[in-house]
């Protein structure tokens, strides 16, 4: 990546809400989310010398907005803007505006859930979304890698399980320690090894995370491979505006409706077609794993955000046709059992009366 050839559009140390590239209901997220300290009214300054291309006002999503065209090709976009400076917006046909000059100030207009700035850019001959990072020089400290929640596996067939399930099954740290302060300090981790047979897919839950902020970012990059081979790879760096349709179709829509949660497909589904390779890039198998010998496979997830920050997360599974049951498997089927055992009816003791004696008549 060359050298970055835009500034920042803000004049203080950033923190992100939200990052290039992350799944969103029915998209993926097309720029970056910068806090402006919980305030609105920090000074935007264009990020390159262009014209004004376009001015929005009012709009329900993206509220008060300005589009600079720049001579590199690029196209930079400000959003949920409170106010623009000066005439900005008036005859804004090719109105010229200098690197670093004052546009407008930040705000919370449209669909924003607090005061921030959405900024974007994009590719002007193609329309493609990019990544800001990539080319915007922005004051903001991260350090820390990715990490990984959660696994869900999906046997493909009748003939395959995952340790024991049939059905989708979601598995995490045989820790049980898989938070993001252990991230800081540890980039690999190992998740144990499985009993599994015939085809499966996975998904996962993972978020980057950076300094001084909370909130759960998305992901630059997951590779997966299965004995240093190569099976699955998603690489957020660019995508177009038809790319967005992807954001539903290669997650879990079961988990995002049911428990907010989202879970990223490591496999591109037969009913996509396969010429997403922009995005993504994936075996014959389109990263289905055939567990078809009694060995051992390993298997490793390198999940990379866009700073290069890196975690590896590994587990084996041992080729086994016939399921033998655990304790541990029947230990989570007794769990299992006493929760969807119904409640037996607690009957009350009536209270306890005492009897009066009958004094004795003097006779």
């Amino acid at each position: 990546m060359p050298e970055p050839l835009f500034s920042s559009p803000l004049h203080f140390r950033a923190l992100l809400a939200g990052n290039f590239g992350e799944t969103r209901t029915k998209h993926f997220h097309s720029g970056i989310d910068i806090k402006t300290k919980g305030k609105e009214g920090k000074g935007i300054f264009a990020v390159g010398d262009g014209y004004i291309s376009k001015v929005v006002e009012n709009d329900p999503n993206i509220g008060n907005a300005l589009f600079i065209q720049h001579p590199e090709g690029y196209v930079s976009i400000y959003c949920h803007l409170q106010r623009f400076i000066g005439n900005l917006h008036e005859n804004m046909k090719k109105k010229p505006v200098a690197k670093g000059q004052l546009i407008a100030v930040s705000g919370n207009t449209g669909a924003s859930e607090g005061p921030h700035l959405h900024l974007e850019l994009r590719d002007a001959r193609t329309d493609e979304c990019l990544d800001p990072l990539d080319y915007i020089v922005l004051d903001y400290l991260d350090k820390q890698p990715p990490v990984l929640h959660f696994i869900k596996v999906y046997p493909q067939d009748t003939l395959s399980h995952f340790d024991g399930h049939t059905s989708p099954h979601i598995f995490s740290s045989v820790n049980e320690e898989n938070t993001r302060q252990k991230a800081v300090t540890s980039t690999k981790e190992d998740w144990g090894t499985h009993m599994a047979w015939g085809k499966l897919a996975f998904s996962i839950n993972a978020y980057d995370y950076m300094e001084g902020s909370n909130n759960k970012l998305g992901l630059h990059s997951i590779k997966c491979y299965v004995d240093n081979q190569l099976v699955f790879s998603r690489n957020m760096e660019r995508f177009s505006i038809t790319d967005h349709t992807l954001a539903d179709l290669t997650c879990d829509q079961e988990e995002l409706l049911s428990n907010n949660k989202i879970f990223i497909y490591t496999w591109f589904p037969s009913t996509l077609p396969l010429q997403h390779n922009s995005l993504y890039t994936i075996n014959r198998e389109r990263g289905i794993i055939n567990i078809d010998h009694e060995k051992d496979y390993h298997l490793l997830y390198v999940l990379t955000d866009q700073q290069g920050n890196e975690s590896h997360y590994t587990f084996t599974i041992k080729g086994q046709k016939e399921y033998k049951e655990t304790k541990q498997q029947e230990n989570e089927e007794k769990v299992e059992k006493r929760h969807h055992e119904p409640i037996k009816k607690i009957h009350k003791r009536k209270p306890y009366k005492r009897k009066h004696k009958h004094k004795r008549k003097n006779r």
